[in-house]
């Protein structure tokens, strides 16, 4: 008439602890996942309401003379191909930030502070922009806009980087606009590329830069018995090219990460000996000094140069206006000395003339 109970009642005590173990775990396991799954929702969400918060701007950037002037404001849309980025080079080295329609320029009180490339909240920038400069000029900086260039409610920002502080390699990072509505912020990046000045020769020395344009001409040298030293300086951001360049020069194309080439100084130069090289500075600069007697019977050729150093290259992130770093080669001509024979009779012909020059003196004052 009554129904069995169930059989963990009528089983022993330890089946019965063994049931309500078994019980608990399976319960915990349950709340477990349930925690998880809700925690995830919450994850979920709060990552969708952070997404919903920021409201990105596309910025408008007209290149004007040598300044380029890029424009934020959340009343326009940006006309199709304007540019959405700037570019400085040694041409056009100026900039000037536009935030309009009560945004405000970023990072907060833009001065000497800028951000990563990479920064998209534009909220925690510590990029010293000296830094991303040539000889670390302290004193490059934005600047108020002049205030008749400022329209209304509106705040402007300049920046014009003069000719020596371009950078040897190409930089880059970002500046922009923001407001302060923490429930729909909106953000309007600028992304600015610095251009690398080109690699250059004055008199007998070459300086060397990497940036994607620096390099589109080859520079070159010439050596002679009475200008018989040039300097390469790689610079800080660079490093010579053949590695090992003073036990053997390179006859024509530089590659990179070259340990050595295979061309015999001695070949070219009969009396050459590795201290004609000198490391200076350490290692920015080498310098190639010939003995005057030492030039060659007949004109050559070496090529040596620099590139950036490597570490950079590999943490460097191109860009637009960025295609990577490029090798700096240089042809250095070695002239012929005078032979021997010829430097006698020129020595000779010396002696004549100093003798009768003396003695015609004497005539005349007797």
């Amino acid at each position: 008439m009554y129904a069995k109970p169930p059989a963990f009642v009528r089983s022993p005590r330890g089946a019965r602890l063994r049931y309500c173990s078994s019980y608990q775990v399976g319960l915990m396991v349950l709340l477990s996942s349930m925690g998880l799954i809700a925690l995830s929702v919450h994850t979920t969400f709060s990552h969708v309401r952070a997404l919903a918060s920021e409201t990105k701007l596309v910025p408008e950037c007209i290149l004007s003379g040598k300044v380029t002037t890029c424009t934020c404001d959340v009343t326009k849309t940006v006309a199709e191909g304007k540019a959405q980025a700037a570019i400085l080079s040694q041409t056009n080295n100026g900039i000037k930030l536009e935030c309009k329609s009560g945004l405000e320029c970023a990072p907060k009180g833009l001065s000497q502070t800028v951000c990563t490339a990479e920064d998209e909240s534009l909220s925690a920038c510590s990029v010293a922009l000296h830094t991303l400069l040539a000889d670390n000029q302290k004193n490059v900086t934005w600047t108020d806009c002049a205030q008749r260039e400022i329209p209304a409610a509106s705040t402007c920002k300049t920046l014009s980087v003069p000719q020596d502080n371009f950078p040897f390699i190409d930089e880059r990072f970002a500046v922009g606009c923001a407001d302060g509505n923490n429930s729909n912020q909106k953000i309007c990046k600028v992304a600015v590329t610095v251009t690398a000045r080109p690699s250059v020769t004055e008199g007998q020395t070459v300086r060397c830069a990497y940036g994607a344009n620096s390099n589109q001409s080859r520079q070159s040298v010439t050596l002679s018995p009475s200008k018989n030293n040039f300097t390469l300086v790689c610079g800080e951001k660079g490093e010579v090219l053949p590695k090992k360049y003073d036990q053997a020069y390179c006859p024509a194309e530089l590659k990179g990460d070259q340990e050595a080439c295979d061309g015999n100084y001695k070949s070219i130069l009969p009396g050459y000996e590795e201290q004609w090289w000198e490391k200076r500075d350490e290692g920015k600069s080498y310098t190639l000094s010939i003995p005057a007697d030492k030039f060659p019977k007949e004109q050559s050729k070496i090529v040596v140069g620099c590139q950036q150093k490597t570490q950079q290259t590999e943490s460097k992130v191109t860009g637009e206006g960025v295609s990577g770093p490029t090798l700096c080669a240089v042809d250095v001509t070695i002239e012929a000395g005078a032979s021997p024979s010829l430097s006698a009779v020129s020595s000779r012909i010396s002696l004549m003339l100093l003798g009768s020059g003396i003695a015609a003196a004497a005539t005349q004052g007797i």
